[in-house]
This record gives C-alpha cells, structure tokens and sequence, in this order.
C-alpha cells in the first residue's frame, strides 16, 4: 500500500476581512482567524459572523484540576462573575443581617428596609449605592437620617458645616466702598476692589464708618476678617465702635476684644498664624460677660469671660484700623472690609457689604409730630404731640385679632401714669380701645363697642415685663368669647378669658400708637411692622411692613433672624420670602419662606404620593420639582461616592422624566431624588 503525505490547510484570514466579508462556509468547512485564534466551523447555509466559535480556554492543567469533583454548577459560578475583590472583605463592610433584625424585628419589608438606620449606616459607610423600595407607606426616621429638605420647612434651622460656610462667605460678598471714609495723612490706606484693605501705617491713617448713633441695651456684636500678609505682628486693633470696644491682636498668638467698659479684656489663645491665613473674628459682649471666637482657615476656637461691662451707651461709629487717643495701634495686616459688622441687641447697625430695605407694604400711618421712626418701622420718641396715627377707619365687627407689640425703655421706672399708653381707639370721641403698662411690669387692656366693655384685665401679669424687653398683646373675640395674653421671646401665654361677651365693634375711625387722650403716651418704642389687625381670620391692618437685608455678589438677601417674623408675615400674604436667613452669632441657617430660592446644600429627598391625594407636597414641593428634580416610580438606586454633593444630579435608576412643571406622579408610592437644591 502506497502512502501519500498531503498538507490539510484550513481556510484562514485576519477578523477584520473575516467580519467585512462575512462569507457563507461551506458545511464542515474550518474558519480560522489569525489574529485572534478564533475558531469556526461552516454549516453551509450561516454567513460567517453569525458562526458559534468553538470554546477556547486559557486556563492550566492545574487550575482544571482544581474544579475536578466539584458538584457547582454553572449558575452558582456566574454569582462570582465580576468579583474584583475579597467576598468576605465586601461583606464584612456591609451592614450585619442581625442588626437589621435587631432595629426592625425578623420580617424585613420594603418600609423597614427604607429605615433611618440602614440608610445612615449605609451613607456613614459610603457604599456604592443604596436602594429603597417602592413602598405605600415612608417612615418619619427616614427624612431625619437623610437630612431631608421635605414639607415646606423654610425657616427650619440648619447648622451643618459646609453649608453654613457657604452661607457666611455669601453674606459678606458684596463689597460697599460707599460706607468707608478714609482718614489719613499722606499715605492713604490701600482699599481693593473687593474690599481688601491695607497700608495702616500710623496713627492717622485709618478708616471711618459711621451710622445712626444707637444705644444697645442687651448685647453687642462685632465681626472682622483679618488675612495675614504680615506674620510679625504682635499688635493691632483691626475694628472698634466709637474707642470703647475694639477687636485686636493682643499677642502673637492671641486675638480678642479690649474695652473701656470695666476693663474688659477676653482673647483667644494659643493661635498659629501662617502667611495667607483667614482668620474671622466675632466678639459678643453682654451686660455680664463676653465670648470671642475665632476661626483660623475655617477652624474654630472660642473663649469666654465673665464681667461687669456697662452696654447702655450710644455709639454712632466704626473705626478700621486702629487710632486712639492712648497711641498707635493700626495693624500690619490686611483687613477685609466685607466682613465688618455691628449688631446692637440682635440688629443690625452696620455692615461692611451692600445692604437695603425691602418695603413689602406701602405704609399705612400718619406721623403725626416729630415722632423717631426708623427706615425699617420702629417707632420711638412718643407723647402727647408725636405719636402714630392709623390712616383709615376700621370695623372689626364680632370676629377680629388684634396684635399690638411694644418694647420697655431701658429705665422701667419712666412707665408710670400718665406716661404710659401704648395704644388708644376711639369712634369719634367714644372709647372704643386702651392698652396701657405699667412700671411693675404689667399690661392691662379694655375695649367696648359701648354696650359692652372687657373692663380692664391685665393681659400681662405684674413683674412679667423688664427694662428693654418686647412682647406683643394678642386679644381674640370669635363666638362671644374674648381670649387674652401675650407672645415673649416666641410664646405665646394665654392669661383670661370673658364668656359670654358679645362684643360687636363699630367703625373706629381715630388709632394713636405711642398717646393716649391728653398727656399720656408711651415711653418706650413700637414695631410697627408687627402690629396686625385680622377680621374674620383676614389682615385688614398693618402698618407697615419693612425688611433689612444685606445683598450677597449674586443677588441673594440675607436677613438676621430678628426680622424673620417679617419674613413670615411676607410668605403668608404673598405666597414668597426670598430671604435667606443667617444667624452667625449662633452659627445656623434657614432657607427662604415659600421655597422660592435653589436650597445651597445638596440633599437627598425623598417624596411619597398617594393617588388622588396631595401627600406628594408633604415631602417634597412644588418648587424643588420646577427645578428639575429627576423622580421614578420603581425601586431607586442612588450613588454615594465621596463627590456626589459635587454632582447636580446624581440619580441611578430609571426614571419617569426630568421634568421642568407641574408634575403629578403616574402611580402611588416613594420617588427619591438626590442633587443641589
């Protein structure tokens, strides 16, 4: 037998030639990719690129061996698919089965799953992501753990970090070089555009800023910002009110507040100032102590006296850069003038940034005289010749509130008869209204439509009002029945009650705010933006309505938290409040009433809707949804990376819409969104 020696050859060419002419191979016909090392084989009638490869494998003898025996089967192995690192390691970062039955009891559903504690272990932890279930029903705990922005809570108070610093560096982003004057030799003191001042190189040379003179009665307030240029200086006085206090570097390690008043001297201490710090500095100072706190690079440190420090004294200016009559304290370092601040009992009196009055209401009174009002609506200065008078006539009829606010003067021992009606109502020259104090810390009020009278209960008990403090008279008259009593330092304390009082006031046509009939006026001031009139639960009066803010770089209002009832009154007749509200004394902030603004810190928000109902509004609001906040109405998984609160929005799931308006959800159950509202 011949034996013959021929050369099989497999038919063969590169991938991109194989898939670009996708042929048909003959059935049993080999197809080999050369650089690839795929394999495939013809049926005669499949184009090429629809050819099943034979299966290839990489794997060793010895790792072959290693699966001998084993009972696993293929889809128990595609659990480990896409394993990258230890399993044990993964579980142990997650959060115990236990601990979870535990919190929640053995049967885990969708509402304990979406549970305060497994989400906040799970945002603590930064995992990859977390999922909540579509659900009927979302417990309270939830929007607590997940910081929730949810039912309209403008006005809430917030105190986290990041944002409150976002908050105060806005507050003092608008420079107004208007409000500084220099005083200086031939070397005037350097100012920037952005309100950087420097150059105070003598005892001549220094800024001015002056205001209306007020006298505090409570508290002082002082802010500064120092940037160091100079990392010498072991003295200088960077601000002060009128020589008596001054913020200082009273070492080179120690900044804090001197005064006149009872020698009063409070530092912080064992400071380390490098070249470029920012150091902000905030003196409080009370009638008994003082506190100063300092932060370095956005690093706080506090300290604290006790001491006799006289407060009742007027001040009417703001010196930058140290100049007294005792010798040269002007600073080496540069001063940012955005940051300088004055408050006086909680009010603003000076600040460094563009600053207005916002009138909300056309004012509805008559000076009548020479009365003190200020240009936000605090009357003072009141008696038998200057006082306030209401413009129109008023019938409350049988249904009507009536608030009238009032502030003690500073010596309680001035409110004595006659000097001491705050408000009085007349129709014609028929009595109709009298509120008056009295130096024992007492207000008694009466009213009559001329058939029946209240008589003259006090609707502040004795010894309840001191020097300096403000309360507001609150009458109510509905059903034949008068209630009365007061609000103080935001509570109300009801006091009496008249029955069977069918009280139906008629046209009252003369109001006098601060006098009485004759001689008798009131001693101290009134807000006349707080005084309100209600009939049949509408506002039929008030004043005025004014509200200070200061004007951040991008055109944003800030208010101090005394004018966030104004704030309220705004939101409630008008629907809006675009104020954001920043108490840096106490270091917290509330986001606008009505919700009309984008929120500055990112939040996770979860909302829940029922069909046919308005639960959807309870969490989340209209606004946040105009905004464009991505929902979905299947189960949500979001990212919690360690820069998602970078990310505008950073939902993973699917999703109904990015919607712009109106929405209304297409099904009942819990919508997540996370993003910068």
């Amino acid at each position: 037998m011949t034996t013959t020696t021929e050369t099989i050859q497999v038919r063969q060419d590169t991938s991109t030639n194989w898939s670009t002419n996708n042929p048909v191979p003959k059935a049993g016909e080999w197809c080999f990719e050369t650089d690839t090392g795929i394999v495939k084989m013809g049926d005669g009638s499949t184009a090429y690129n629809s050819l099943v490869p034979y299966r290839q494998t990489t794997a060793t003898k010895t790792e072959l061996d290693k699966l001998h025996g084993l009972s696993t089967t293929s889809t128990e192995l595609g659990y480990v698919h896409g394993v990258t690192s230890a399993i044990q390691t993964q579980i142990n970062s997650k959060f115990a089965k236990a601990d979870i039955q535990t919190s929640f009891g053995s049967t885990l559903s969708d509402e304990k799953v979406a549970s305060e504690k497994l989400v906040k272990n799970n945002l603590d932890a930064k995992q990859d992501n977390i999922t909540v279930a579509n659900s009927s029903m979302l417990k309270a705990s939830v929007l607590s753990a997940m910081n929730i922005v949810g039912e309209n809570n403008s006005g809430r108070r917030y105190d986290e970090p990041k944002t409150l610093a976002k908050m105060i560096s806005a507050a003092h982003s608008n420079f107004d070089a208007s409000k500084f004057t220099q005083h200086s030799d031939s070397t005037p003191v350097i100012i920037t555009s952005d309100g950087i001042a420097s150059g105070f190189v003598s005892s001549t040379n220094f800024l001015n800023a002056t205001y209306t003179a007020t006298t505090p009665t409570t508290s002082i307030d002082m802010w500064d910002k120092v940037i160091i240029t100079d990392t010498t200086e072991t003295s200088g006085v960077y601000c002060a009110i009128d020589g008596n206090l001054r913020l200082q570097r009273s070492s080179a390690t120690a900044i804090g507040i001197r005064g006149f008043l009872g020698n009063l001297a409070c530092d912080v201490s064992g400071l380390t100032l490098a070249l470029n710090d920012e150091v902000i500095i905030h003196a409080n100072v009370t009638g008994t102590g003082a506190t100063v706190d300092v932060w370095v690079n956005g690093e706080k440190s506090s300290h604290s006296v006790e001491s006799t420090n006289t407060i009742g004294i007027a001040y009417s200016n703001l010196v930058v850069g140290g100049q007294f009559s005792n010798g040269n304290y002007s600073p080496s370092n540069s001063v940012d003038l955005k940051y300088q601040k004055v408050l006086f009992d909680g009010i603003p009196v000076f600040n460094g940034c563009k600053t207005g009055i916002d009138t909300i209401k056309p004012d509805g009174y008559t000076a009548v005289g020479t009365p003190t009002i200020t240009s936000d609506g605090i009357a003072s200065g009141l008696d038998s010749n200057n006082y306030v008078k209401l413009t129109n006539s008023i019938t409350l009829g049988t249904d009507f509130e009536l608030y009238i606010p009032f502030t003690y003067p500073a010596d309680a021992s001035t409110v004595t008869s006659p000097n001491n009606c705050i408000m009085r109502a007349q129709s014609g020259s028929s009595f109709r209204m009298l509120c008056n104090a009295y130096a024992n810390g007492s207000v008694n009020f009466n009213m009559s439509d001329g058939t029946n009278s209240l008589g003259t209960p006090k609707v502040i008990p004795n010894y309840v009002m001191n020097a300096n403090e403000s309360a507001i008279i609150v009458i109510k008259q509905k059903n034949q029945t008068c209630t009365y009593g007061y609000i103080k330092n935001g509570v109300y304390t009801q006091t009496g009650t008249k029955e069977d009082f069918p009280l139906d006031m008629p046209e009252i046509d003369v109001f006098w705010f601060g006098r009485g009939s004759g001689t008798s006026a009131w001693v101290g001031s009134i807000d006349l933006n707080a005084i309100k009139f209600y009939k049949y639960g509408d506002l039929v009066y008030q004043p005025c309505l004014k509200i200070p803010y200061a004007k951040t770089a991008d055109d944003k209002k800030f208010i101090a938290p005394v004018y966030e009832d104004r704030a309220k009154d705004m939101a409630e007749q008008f629907g809006v409040a675009p104020y954001h509200i920043l108490d840096e004394t106490n270091g917290n902030f509330a986001f606008p009433y009505g919700s009309v603004e984008e929120k500055v810190a990112p939040k996770i928000v979860v909302g829940h809707y029922e069909s046919g109902a308005s639960a959807w509004e309870q969490y989340l609001d209209r606004t946040m949804i105009q905004r464009g906040i991505m929902v979905a109405d299947t189960d949500v998984t979001f990212p919690c990376s360690d820069d998602y609160a970078n990310t505008d929005f950073a939902l993973s799931c699917p999703f109904s819409a990015k919607i712009t308006s109106g929405f209304t959800p297409s099904a009942s159950g819990t919508y997540i969104a996370v993003g910068k509202f």
